[in-house]
């Protein structure tokens, strides 16, 4: 009994300390909960009654497949309406999906009661996408003064008239997840943002637009998606979309696409990473020979960066195009330590003489996009300077255990002085596994009697599923200690 009485004054007096808070620091914990949470703590009294309409922070997570549209519009706008502050800084929805958000009616009268309470940052992200479900973007989340984040996830839809003033003047991250097409408003809404720094945008179509132009003049961060998805596209037989991208201080860049072509304004030189996967659609094909000049044009203004994914798929190989003398005279990518890139077998004699463009490239990793039986083009290999002096770690998948490759691994540990690793990995192949462990381990042991310049170098061959072994576990007499998966 003793004991149930000092739990029971302990308890009481946590409540009292809590319940002795000024109101005003209560309700900046309260700001810190789901909105649900908030609300409900006007139970526990009378003072608490009303305290939750005082919170700066709208967040709420419907987890309910169960709440209607109709049912889950009606609570948000009643629960905004009943808020007292005049400052709203986070409205936030983490959704299930977008049936769950709003109809159309109520999306519009749900964020203008958000901008008018000078929100910081608004933020629909859903959990799942579905296609066929759009959220309207209402014309009043492009006219707040105050709103500094703007991130909407979801198939989204912007259908108001052109001449829709649109002012952002302290924005400074943008993302539009999903945009059906691209809006006609584009360049007014960049216009508009003179502070974005920070812009996410991912299109399924770019619609009816031919020239896109983005001018961000602080623009540190943008990454742009043109998924051109057959099931969204209505506007066919129409050029391809240009983009010019005015960004003097972009130091991040991502581009995901099919179709476009890019151009600089100004070459952005304060460039650290890039991050460009493409894949030519077979709708543009005869314009083939036009579009990989212009993408090397592109990437040649890039020249300031440290980091670079250039990915191309759909027998996309750039290097020939940033080779060309035709371009002018010889580029250098001076700071340019760790490249990524696809690469077709024939391609490699076109990498080596780019990466004499690459003078302190350190980081190299080569993904093979062709298959077994193409020939690889060995002849007249050059050795650029980064490879014998500033090469520390080489990566190389898909690679199919035949002799060309042996070539050129032979080419790459005999010419790489300072190397430290090289990362190799074969494919699958649909073997049974004890065949297959038979030929990597021939293959591994050819592999680790390599000639090699750096008497330093680790070799790491490995199989997915299958095989690990170290150079470092060879010996003399040719055996060696490997890691061995799924037999037994």
């Amino acid at each position: 009994m003793e004991c149930y009485v000092r739990r029971r004054r302990s308890s009481l007096s946590e409540e009292d300390r809590l319940s002795s808070l000024p109101d005003a620091l209560l309700i900046d914990i309260l700001s810190h909960l789901q909105i649900d949470c908030a609300v409900a703590t006007s139970v526990l009294s009378r003072r608490w009654r009303h305290l939750w309409t005082g919170v700066t922070n709208f967040k709420f997570d419907c987890n309910d497949y169960r709440v209607t549209s109709d049912n889950f519009s009606s609570v948000v706008v009643d629960l905004l309406r009943q808020l007292t502050s005049p400052k709203l800084r986070v409205f936030k929805l983490e959704l299930n999906w977008l049936a769950n958000l709003f109809n159309p009616g109520v999306a519009e009268s749900c964020f203008r009661e958000v901008c008018r309470r000078n929100v910081d940052q608004i933020i629909v992200d859903p959990k799942e996408i579905n296609l066929l479900d759009r959220l309207p973007i209402p014309a009043c989340l492009f006219n707040s003064k105050s709103l500094v984040i703007l991130n909407l996830r979801n198939v989204l839809e912007i259908d108001f008239p052109e001449n829709v003033a649109i002012q952002l003047p302290n924005l400074k991250s943008l993302t539009l997840d999903h945009l059906v097409y691209v809006p006609h408003c584009l360049e007014s809404l960049f216009r508009s943002c003179p502070r974005l720094e920070d812009a996410d945008l991912t299109f399924l179509s770019a619609g009816t637009q031919i020239i896109l132009n983005i001018p961000a003049l602080n623009l540190r961060s943008l990454r742009l998606g043109m998924c051109h998805m057959s099931s969204c596209e209505i506007f066919e037989n129409q050029p391809p979309p240009k983009i010019f991208i005015d960004a003097p201080k972009l130091a991040n860049l991502c581009i995901f696409d099919y179709t476009s072509y890019y151009y600089f304004i100004q070459n952005p030189t304060k460039l650290v990473k890039a991050s460009i996967y493409l894949t030519r659609d077979e709708a543009y094909e005869p314009a083939e020979e036009d579009y990989l000049h212009q993408l090397s044009k592109f990437v040649r203004g890039m020249s300031s960066v440290i980091k670079l994914d250039l990915i191309a798929y759909g027998n996309t190989n750039l290097y020939p195009y940033l080779n060309s003398l035709n371009l002018g005279t010889k580029l250098i990518f001076p700071n340019l330590g760790r490249l990524i890139t696809e690469l077709e077998y024939i391609g490699w004699n076109d990498l080596l003489l780019s990466m004499q463009c690459f003078p302190n490239l350190k980081h190299l990793k080569v993904n093979l996009s062709m298959g077994d039986g193409l020939p690889m083009d060995h002849m007249n290999w050059c050795v650029p300077d980064c490879l014998v002096n500033k090469l520390k770690t080489i990566e190389i998948s898909k690679l199919y255990e035949t002799d060309d490759d042996l070539k050129l691994l032979g080419y790459i540990l005999s010419n790489a002085v300072v190397l430290a690793k090289l990362h190799v990995y074969v494919t699958s192949k649909k073997e049974s596994k004890e065949v297959r462990l038979w030929k990597v381990c021939n293959f591994c042991k050819s592999l680790f009697k390599l000639p090699r310049a750096s008497s330093t170098c680790e070799i790491v061959f490995c199989t997915r599923g299958l095989m690990r072994a170290s150079s470092n576990a060879y010996t003399k007499d040719g055996q060696f200690t490997c890691d061995i998966y799924g037999l037994g």
